[in-house]
C-alpha cells in the first residue's frame, strides 16, 4: 500500500493526476490510462525540472517507507528461520536450508555494515 505523498501546490490539476498515477503504475502507458492524461502530456511533464524533482522526491519517500517495512519484517523472518533450524521435528533438508539462509543473510549484512563503516570513515577524512 502506498502512503500518500505531499504534492507541491504549484502543480496543476492535470500534473497532480499524472504525478499520482506515476507513483502507482509501472509505465507511462499505464499512467496515461490511470490519469486520463495523454502520453504526450506525461512526457512533457516529465521534461519539466520541477516536476521531475517532485516526482523523484516522492519516489524516494516511497522507497524509504518500503525499506523500513522490509527491515521490520527481517527481524521476524530471522526469528522464524532460527526456530525452524532449532525445531527437532523439522526435516534435515529444511533445517539445512534455514541454516544456509541464516548464514548467507548474516554474511551479507556484515559485508554491508563493514562497507558502510569504511565509507563513513572515508567521507569523514575527505571532509577534514
Amino acid at each position: 500500500m502506498c502512503q500518500k505523498v505531499t504534492i507541491k501546490p504549484d502543480l496543476t490539476q492535470s500534473q497532480r493526476k499524472v504525478f499520482n498515477a506515476l507513483l502507482v503504475t509501472a509505465s507511462i502507458t499505464e499512467a496515461a490510462k490511470e490519469s486520463g492524461i495523454s502520453r504526450k502530456s506525461i512526457y512533457f511533464y516529465l521534461s519539466l525540472p520541477f516536476f521531475q524533482k517532485a516526482l523523484n522526491k516522492a519516489r524516494f519517500e516511497q522507497l524509504s517507507l518500503a525499506i523500513g517495512s522490509l527491515q521490520r519484517a527481517a527481524i521476524e523472518a530471522a526469528e522464524i528461520l532460527i526456530s525452524i533450524a532449532k525445531d527437532s521435528e523439522t526435516p534435515a533438508s529444511v533445517k539445512l536450508a534455514a541454516c544456509k539462509a541464516i548464514l548467507e543473510s548474516g554474511f551479507k549484512g556484515a559485508e554491508l555494515l563493514n562497507f558502510e563503516g569504511r565509507l563513513s570513515l572515508l567521507e569523514e577524512e575527505a571532509n577534514v
